[in-house]
């Protein structure tokens, strides 16, 4: 993010905001969580972080689901 908090998290929201409009149930669900978290803090790097939180717990799931890890 080379230091542009407001960026990253602007990035991270349009995207969790896209994925949870096409995604299935539990994605969807993972991501709200998230979009919700960024909503109750008002640094952009905590906001960043908290959806960023949610992108992790997805790629946990999915690497679980594979039996390996996934490149982040």
């Amino acid at each position: 993010n080379r230091g542009d908090h407001n960026g990253c998290y602007k990035i991270y929201k349009k995207t969790a905001e896209q994925l949870v409009k096409n995604s299935c149930q539990r994605v969807s669900e993972i991501l709200r969580v998230g979009l919700g978290n960024a909503r109750t803090v008002t640094a952009p790097g905590k906001k960043a972080w908290a959806i960023r939180r949610a992108f992790d717990q997805i790629l946990t799931i999915v690497n679980e689901a594979l039996g390996g890890p996934l490149t982040r």
